[in-house]
C-alpha cells in the first residue's frame, strides 16, 4: 500500500485510519508518511482478504495546507 501525495508535499501531519475486513491496523491513527511513498520502503502487510472483505483508509489532513492524497493498493493473487 502507497500513499502518494500528488505534489510531492509530506504526509507527516495527516493521519491515516486502516481496517481490513473490520480488523483496524492502526492503533487509532498513524502518519501518513509511515505507510510510506516507495514500493521499496511502503506498508506490506501479508494478508489474505477474502473475497467482499471491506477496506477502509481515513485519511484526516492536519498538514496545515491542501493535500491531495492518492491511495495505491498492489495486489498478489495467489
Amino acid at each position: 500500500m502507497l500513499l502518494v501525495e500528488r505534489s510531492d508535499q509530506s504526509l507527516s501531519g495527516a493521519q491515516v485510519y486502516i481496517t481490513i475486513a473490520d480488523v483496524p491496523y492502526t492503533k487509532d491513527f498513524v502518519p501518513g508518511s509511515v505507510i510510506g511513498q516507495d514500493l521499496e520502503y511502503c506498508w506490506k502487510p501479508d494478508l489474505e482478504v477474502k473475497k467482499g472483505a471491506k477496506i477502509y483508509v481515513k485519511i484526516e489532513n492536519n498538514t496545515g495546507s491542501t493535500i491531495n492524497v492518492d491511495i495505491v493498493f498492489e495486489y498478489e493473487t495467489r
